[in-house]
């Protein structure tokens, strides 16, 4: 779990084309952190419901 006291906030929605910049920092509790590569991030989405549903 990311550490969001020390992130940058990323608030708002995040719809299709809107691009968001900052850090969201994670601390290892064991590992090296010099051999990642890469991560993946996948958020869960949930649609607004605009009351007519």
């Amino acid at each position: 779990m990311p550490d969001m006291l020390v992130s940058d906030p990323l608030g708002g929605e995040i719809d299709k084309g809107v691009i968001k910049e900052g850090d969201v920092i994670w601390y290892l509790q064991r590992g090296n952190a010099e051999k990642i590569e890469w991560i993946k991030l996948k958020w869960t989405a949930h649609e607004k419901s605009n009351g007519l549903n």
